[in-house]
């Protein structure tokens, strides 16, 4: 494999569960991997809150999960809550999303092609039916966008949420500021804008990390991204860590 990518450093700050891929994939083409989790994730697949939603599954429902975080914590409750009834349909935001679902054996029926995020999402649900599913459950963590729920109520779906994990922003703020100083990153990965928030938390706004080039998977975020402070080159990807490595190999290789 050509090594396109020798020695670029990449701050990746994926929640720690979800940054094994990506970091191999650029390893692979050479380039170093900085892991600096942006987003600290609770499992919360017992609680009565994601196991009881789960619980009242039926035919003719659409399941939704919105991340791979919703799939790790969710296909645990779904589990104890005796798996996926025969008839549900399956949804999820993205491909990096359906690989996971697949690796816990369930078969997803609707996805976005390229985008992951809940535009997309629904865009795909529209074309897959012209008729709305009588009531969908989203699989997510606390709190989060309520565009898709909001979209889907109002095409007349009856919507319920299975909260699954709990997010948070990290308390590593003095181990940022090192990793700053002592080795410090050529481009970001940050693929969430609740990730951004967080960055701005633990950096303040007035920092060289707000005028590195940066990867992110939508313009909602790219937009988020801007609005805080910063002024880098965005790097547009579609979703998933081998279209991320491309995306990479495209800016390093254009004329500076």
């Amino acid at each position: 494999m050509p090594r396109t990518l020798e020695g670029l450093k990449v701050l990746v700050t994926r929640p720690a569960a979800q940054a094994d891929g990506l970091c191999r994939e650029l390893a692979a083409h050479g380039a170093v991997a900085l892991r600096f989790p942006l987003i600290r994730i609770e499992d919360r697949s017992m609680d009565a809150a994601c196991v009881a939603p789960l619980a009242t599954l039926a035919r003719g429902d659409l399941l939704v999960f919105v991340s791979a975080n919703a799939v790790q914590s969710g296909c645990a409750a779904l589990a104890a809550a005796g798996g996926i009834p025969a008839g549900v349909r399956v949804a999820c935001v993205g491909p990096a999303t359906a690989a996971v679902l697949e690796q816990h054996g369930v078969t997803v029926d609707v996805m976005p092609d390229r985008r992951a995020d809940s535009e997309a999402l629904l865009a795909a649900l529209a074309r897959d039916s012209d008729r709305p599913p009588r009531r969908a459950l989203i699989v997510r963590g606390n709190g989060g966008r309520e565009h898709l729920a909001q979209s889907l109520r109002d095409s007349g779906t009856e919507v319920a949420y299975a909260q699954c994990y709990a997010r948070g922003c990290p308390d590593t703020a003095a181990e940022l500021a090192a990793q700053m100083r002592s080795d410090p990153p050529q481009v970001l990965v940050v693929t969430s804008s609740e990730a951004f928030r967080n960055l701005a938390r633990l950096a303040g706004r007035d920092t060289p990390v707000w005028r590195l080039p940066v990867v992110v998977f939508s313009e909602r975020t790219a937009g988020d991204y801007r609005e805080l402070g910063g002024r880098g080159e965005v790097l547009q990807s579609a979703a998933g860590d081998a279209a991320i490595v491309e995306t990479l190999r495209s800016w390093r290789a254009r004329p500076r």
